[in-house]
């Protein structure tokens, strides 16, 4: 057996063995280094369409893998921002929160957001400041971090609310249409179910209150 062939036999091996890695990262990695396996056993017994296939596949993988790398990259929340993400969305990865709080805006506001008997259109998060719930039984105080209008998204979006929700002051929030959390599912399919898990998480927290 000569070098090529030993050379082939060692790169199949890595190319067999490469599905096993889970890691999508290292597969890419472990199958870019497949490729350059290739290109120089191609090289080796002068190949080029060997070589042309499978530089062609490495510089393709370096781009998914420059990609991945720049999506397990750090990021920084500010305050505001991470006091949402533990308190309220903890089942979302930062990067994936960061992407949701953008589909947000933000609302500083004195007055009534929910009125009882109207549909609720948003969702909104409580950032600073301090809300009043009024039902026909007894008014409560929420302070922040809390979300409301999170029942009506749940139950559906023209449903009446059945309590009024009003700032108390000038209070800092953050609001969603439901239509844009609804349309998440095709636009940001990976957000949907932690957004779900946690806002149902929430809602069973405040029904054992």
């Amino acid at each position: 057996m000569d070098t090529s062939d030993v050379l082939l036999a060692m790169v199949y091996v890595v190319y067999v063995l490469a599905p096993l890695i889970s890691d999508e990262l290292w597969l890419r990695i472990t199958l870019v280094c497949a490729s350059v396996g290739f290109i120089v056993w191609g090289i080796s017994i002068d190949n080029p369409i060997t070589i042309a296939a499978n530089a062609l596949f490495a510089a393709m993988s370096l781009v998914q893998i420059v990609k991945q790398l720049r999506e397990r990259k750090p990021i920084e929340l500010d305050p505001s921002q991470q006091m949402v993400h533990q308190k309220l969305f903890p089942s979302m990865s930062q990067r994936e929160f960061l992407i949701f709080w953008h589909l947000g805006r933000e609302l500083i506001a004195d007055k009534t957001i929910i009125v009882a008997g109207e549909a609720v259109p948003q969702v909104s998060v409580l950032i600073d400041g301090e809300l009043r719930v009024d039902t026909s039984a007894d008014s409560v105080r929420l302070q922040a971090p809390v979300l409301v209008g999170e029942m009506s998204f749940v139950r559906g979006e023209h449903v009446p609310a059945s309590a009024s929700v009003s700032t108390v002051g000038i209070a800092s929030m953050r609001q969603w249409d439901t239509a844009t959390l609804r349309e998440m599912r095709q636009t940001h399919p990976k957000l949907t179910i932690p957004f779900l898990r946690d806002i149902g998480a929430g809602l069973a927290e405040k029904v054992s209150k």
